[in-house]
């Protein structure tokens, strides 16, 4: 889901063609970022607001991520605060309409399907659609809900609130983790997908997780 770090900038010289190819450092900070930034806005969104010293985990987390790929220390953001106003920079910049981005939002919604009933198909656009701001749900074309979908899992989230929010994403997680340790590759050979034994235990063998909020 990262952005290919190594593009070439249209103004870089001079450039030597035995160096390879030069690394988008905005193309890295963006991506970066916005996976430190949305992903605890996502979590706040269903009922997880981390503590303090967890969010800064996830800050300092993808800012390993970003170091490995290249990215400078300069764009390294020293807090969240920090994370968000660089982020907000490059959307400025860079944030805009593409098909290739509204092609790459099909292709994400494909996965959790195709380890869904068909009849669930609907879910994942409806959480996605309710996780992501409407400005991006604009810019990526978002596909849209069959209308029962949309009524019955927002009057679930309207008598419950954050509770439908929070199973809807487990159990679709649950579904995806399972999906996922069996799916085949693109040769037709078995994917091998390793997690941590607590993980796998608590999510794909016995098909529940505990709530963290129940904990």
């Amino acid at each position: 889901m990262l952005p290919d770090p190594r593009l070439p900038p249209q103004k870089l010289t001079p450039w030597r063609p035995e160096w390879g190819k030069p690394i988008n450092q905005e193309d890295i900070a963006g991506a970066i970022v916005a996976f430190t930034v949305w992903d605890l806005e996502g979590l706040a969104k269903v009922g997880l607001d981390l503590p303090a010293n967890d969010r800064d985990a996830t800050r300092i987390y993808w800012q390993v991520i970003g170091w490995l790929l290249g990215m400078d220390e300069v764009l390294q953001p020293a807090d969240l605060t920090d994370a968000t106003e660089l982020l907000a920079a490059v959307d400025h910049r860079q944030f805009r309409h593409s098909a290739e981005g509204t092609t790459l939002v099909r292709q994400l919604l494909a996965v959790p399907q195709s380890f869904l009933p068909r009849f669930l198909d609907g879910v994942p656009v409806w959480i996605m659609r309710r996780l992501m701001s409407p400005r991006f749900v604009r810019l990526l074309d978002v596909p849209r809900t069959g209308l029962l979908t949309n009524l019955v899992l927002t009057a679930l989230y309207a008598l419950l609130g954050h509770r439908a929010l929070h199973r809807t994403v487990d159990h679709v997680g649950r579904r995806f983790l399972r999906g996922a340790q069996t799916a085949e590759g693109r040769h037709g050979d078995r994917g091998e997908l390793r997690m941590p034994p607590e993980v796998e235990s608590r999510v794909v063998r016995t098909g529940s997780a505990e709530s963290p909020a129940s904990g």
